[in-house]
């Protein structure tokens, strides 16, 4: 009788969880989807909570992370797990999806990742890309599906797991006047969710009860932080918006130094800006700063791996310890509000398998940026916060993480995009004025580009050939032609690439055979001006 009170209380306790994720998802219809986590813990660099994705017709079920600077999602595919590696490989990386198996699947091509600035640091890699059919979710938890979503197939292992775009920028394949909605922006313009934005943590192992991530689009989980009073604004780069200004980082050995001996140096010899993807673990600091870390922690510089590489003694005297890290942001270097974000030790232990012994070795997720353009702040700072972004308003907050025990229900909070009545109080929002100026701008462009091309239109168009390497390689660098972004201002007003049936297949066949003109800016950035006066942002292909 015992053990069926017991097997009975396990259903009973299985069917709740469902019940309970099933509901979450289904809060789409009040302005509002939470993506279920997949209840795992993943990555060749954590672990990691995942999050549970369906791709194709039949579905195929993927665990991913939660990328903040890509709108496209990249699953592995079988071409990711080679012999040599481990049997269960495709179970590690997430599941593998199989383009071949969907009959919903609509072949691009091979494309380099969109990576921005991850290129910086050392991260490349091509892709599969093609659109097909995302449900949020796993079968049966009521999760909304979305038709024609970019997706990229990647082999490479610098990510290891697959991600789930939410960045709602656009993405282009080289053709800037057919933009393929992000999947933000398809849950905006499908009226699934009332506004642009989406509130993400990324879940904590260490807590004595493992905590999930939680990704939550158009509206934020108010039972994951404790909400604060400063809000950030954009950057000016699109492929950096998340940009942070760190004006100090402290230690419990920093601050309590000066009773008995003087204060070390600060972690951070000064402040820097530094922009939130989470797309890495890592976050990388000046080279002065990292020394710093060392000289107060103990950390070893690891030559051959470029880690910090933390052994057992060391280790467990940061425990003993109870090391605890205070981050300072504000908006830009200095002056204004600030807020302080505390990180315990336990979150910046971190395991990461290296590819030589396929050992899993303690790491401090710190790395060394060899300039100002490579300052980032990875997922692991999400464990202890919580980041949501309002693309309608081009804000941002990020607070301190709450991590309420699992009985507890989400206070999901949905957040309208702004109307006309928003800007009625007298003044306008940074992200009104901002909006004003950039449309201003963009008029006066497009009537110059109008009239050029009314008096050049007989001119023979100018044509861009995008390098490609003949034989294709997915698990290559080089191999693949570029993957554009643009961001999308207003999201329901964005025009889809209609893939399904012959004409969207003509339309991504016709990726080189269109032409436009491209003008070159310093960096490794190409800006293109649409005629309807949106910002355009493309990686040049590798050379």
């Amino acid at each position: 009788m015992r053990k069926k009170a017991v097997a009975m209380s396990t259903v009973m306790d299985f069917s709740l969880r469902l019940v309970l994720l099933a509901s979450v998802v289904r809060c789409a219809i009040e302005g509002v989807v939470s993506v279920p986590p997949s209840q795992y813990w993943d990555g060749d660099n954590g672990p990691w909570s995942t999050f549970a994705i369906e791709a194709g017709t039949p579905p195929q079920n993927l665990r991913v992370l939660a990328s903040t600077s890509s709108s496209s999602t990249w699953v592995v595919v079988p071409d990711g797990c080679i012999p040599s590696d481990p049997s269960d490989c495709p179970s590690l990386r997430g599941f593998t999806f199989q383009t071949n198996s969907s009959r919903s699947w609509t072949d691009a091509g091979l494309f380099q990742l969109p990576l921005h600035s991850l290129t910086l640091l050392g991260y490349s890699g091509n892709a599969k890309f093609g659109l097909d059919n995302l449900t949020l979710g796993w079968q049966g938890q009521g999760g909304p599906e979305l038709n024609h979503q970019v997706v990229g197939g990647i082999a490479t292992k610098d990510f290891f797991v697959g991600s789930l775009g939410i960045n709602a920028r656009a993405v282009n394949f080289t053709d800037f006047n057919y933009p393929n909605a992000s999947l933000l922006g398809t849950l905006r313009a499908e009226n699934k969710i009332k506004g642009t934005s989406f509130g993400y943590t990324a879940g904590a192992p260490y807590k004595p009860t493992k905590i999930y991530g939680s990704l939550t689009f158009g509206g934020y989980d108010a039972s994951r932080f404790t909400p604060n009073n400063m809000t950030f604004s954009f950057g000016y780069d699109t492929s950096r918006d998340l940009l942070i200004g760190i004006r100090d980082i402290s230690t419990n050995t920093t601050a309590n130094s000066s009773k008995t001996t003087p204060p070390p140096p600060p972690l951070l010899p000064s402040p820097i800006n530094a922009f939130i993807d989470t797309t890495v673990p890592d976050i990388w600091l000046p080279v002065s700063a990292c020394q710093q870390f060392e000289q107060t922690l103990g950390l070893v510089w690891d030559v051959a791996t470029e880690l910090y590489l933390v052994n057992d003694s060391l280790h467990n005297a940061l425990l003993a310890r109870d090391e605890q890290f205070r981050f300072r942001f504000g908006m830009g270097l200095d002056g204004g509000e600030t807020i302080d974000l505390v990180v315990p030790y336990k979150a910046f232990d971190l395991d990461v398998t290296l590819p030589e012994t396929q050992n899993k070795t303690r790491y401090f997720p710190i790395r060394r940026a060899a300039n100002d353009s490579m300052y980032t702040i990875g997922r692991v700072l999400l464990q202890e916060s919580y980041l949501f972004v309002d693309y309608d308003r081009s804000t941002f907050t990020l607070s301190q993480a709450l991590f309420p025990n699992a009985n507890v229900p989400p206070k999901l909070t949905a957040i309208h995009a702004p109307t006309s009545s928003d800007s009625e109080s007298g003044h306008l929002s940074r992200g009104a004025i901002a909006g004003i100026t950039v449309s201003a701008i963009s008029a006066t462009i497009s009537l110059v580009i109008i009239t050029t091309l009314l008096l050049h239109r007989r001119r023979k168009q100018k044509t861009v050939e995008v390098p490609g390497d003949k034989t294709e390689e997915l698990d290559g660098s080089s191999g693949g032609r570029a993957v554009g972004d643009s961001y999308e201002v207003a999201a329901d007003q964005e025009r889809e690439l209609e893939a399904g049936g012959e004409d969207g297949l003509r339309r991504l066949r016709e990726l080189e055979a269109e032409s436009r003109a491209v003008y070159e800016m310093p960096g490794s950035e190409v800006q293109v001006q649409e005629l309807g006066g949106r910002m355009m942002v493309e990686e040049k292909a590798k050379k």
